[in-house]
Formats: C-alpha cells, sequence, structure tokens
C-alpha cells in the first residue's frame, strides 16, 4: 500500500512541477507581450512627434515657396539676368552607341 501512495505522490508532484513550469512560462510570455507593446507604443509616439515636426517644417517651406512664386515677374527675371530662350527649336541629337550582344552559336 505505501509503494502505490508513494506512486501516486510521485506523480501528483510532477504533475505540480509541470502546471508550475507551463503557469510560469505563460506569465514569461505574457510579460514579454506586454513588455514589446508598450516599447512599440513610446516608439509610435516618438515618431508621431518626429512627424508633426516635419509637417510644421513641409508646411512653413511650402508658404514660403509660394510667397516667392508670386512675386515673380517677368521685370523681375530680366532684373536678375534671366532672359527670353531662342525662338528657334533646340534639340540633342545622339548618334546610337555600339553595342554589343550575344549570338547563341
Amino acid at each position: 500500500m505505501t509503494a502505490v501512495n508513494l506512486n501516486i505522490f510521485l506523480r501528483r508532484r510532477r504533475l505540480f512541477f509541470i502546471l508550475a513550469f507551463t503557469a510560469l512560462s505563460f506569465l514569461v510570455g505574457y510579460l514579454y507581450l506586454v513588455n514589446s507593446t508598450v516599447f512599440a507604443l513610446v516608439s509610435r509616439e516618438k515618431l508621431v512627434t518626429i512627424l508633426a515636426a516635419k509637417q510644421g517644417a513641409v508646411v512653413s517651406l511650402e508658404s514660403e515657396y509660394l510667397t516667392l512664386a508670386s512675386g515673380v515677374t517677368m521685370e523681375r527675371a530680366i532684373e536678375l539676368g534671366f532672359r527670353d530662350a531662342a525662338k528657334e527649336t533646340i534639340f540633342a541629337d545622339a548618334s546610337p552607341l555600339p553595342v554589343l550582344s550575344y549570338v547563341g552559336n
């Protein structure tokens, strides 16, 4: 009878350690997932802040561009040294370059 009780005790003890290990594994996995989620949220908030700053810079540059673009006139361009393009058609002609090809003999 004591051998049967000892065998049951050892089985229950082994089962306890297996369940304890499983529960601990789940706890560690849960903590890891919560930790990675928190770090992802913090990173996202930092990126949102950086994005807002970049968007503000783009808006100010667009505003500056529109201000400068509205002030360009023909008189101002001539004053800065620009001139009208020639009335003749100007084009570039590129002769074909020698090409190597593989002939499957």
